[in-house]
């Protein structure tokens, strides 16, 4: 069950057909539609709450599972608005830096090193204050798999903090990157 909700999340566009194509015994198909209802935190649509009814009753196993498949696809497909926000402001600037404060006003002293670390190089660079935004620190955290602030993005890709940056400075890889991506625009 577990490897469905993992397939879920990982081939959602190659998901639908797959699983429509097997006939599953009507209580694994029932267990499967269950754990994905729950894994996902209930928030699947009706449609996977018919489908399970339908396993539990011996309606038709593959139409079940199809149904409660597609439902996942469906919702695994949405996009968190907070995240969507994340793109948009990485995409629009070539520095980002989410940090604790605001250029004017730095609240962690992280913040105001990496801040130093950029403007050091002339290129302008942008620093969204995600002190007092939990879910969007949360979001991001879950995106990058890097549960410190700062995080710091160039030209869309994610570099750490300046605990990856210092090192790559003194491989000389900083200037070239930054050229590159102020280049390219």
């Amino acid at each position: 069950l577990e490897l469905v909700a993992v397939e879920a999340r990982r081939h959602r566009h190659r998901l639908v057909e797959p699983l429509a194509g097997v006939v599953v015994h009507r209580r694994r198909a029932a267990a499967v539609v269950g754990h994905l209802q729950t894994d996902l935190r209930g928030e699947l649509l009706d449609r996977v709450d018919e489908a399970q009814s339908a396993v539990l009753h011996q309606e038709t196993d593959r139409a079940a599972v199809h149904a409660a498949t597609e439902a996942v696809v469906e919702l695994l497909g949405r996009t968190d608005p907070i995240e969507e926000e994340i793109q948009r402001e990485i995409k629009a600037n070539k520095i980002l830096i989410y940090g604790k404060g605001t250029k004017a006003m730095p609240m962690c002293g992280f913040t105001r090193e990496t801040m130093h670390f950029f403007e050091k190089y002339g290129y302008p660079y942008e620093l969204i204050d995600v002190l007092s935004q939990p879910a969007k620190r949360e979001a991001l955290t879950r995106l990058t798999n890097w549960p410190t602030l700062p995080k710091v993005f160039i030209d869309g890709q994610f570099y750490g903090d300046t605990d990856i940056l210092d090192p790559m400075e003194a491989k000389g890889e900083v200037v070239p990157l930054l050229k590159k991506a102020f280049d390219a625009s």
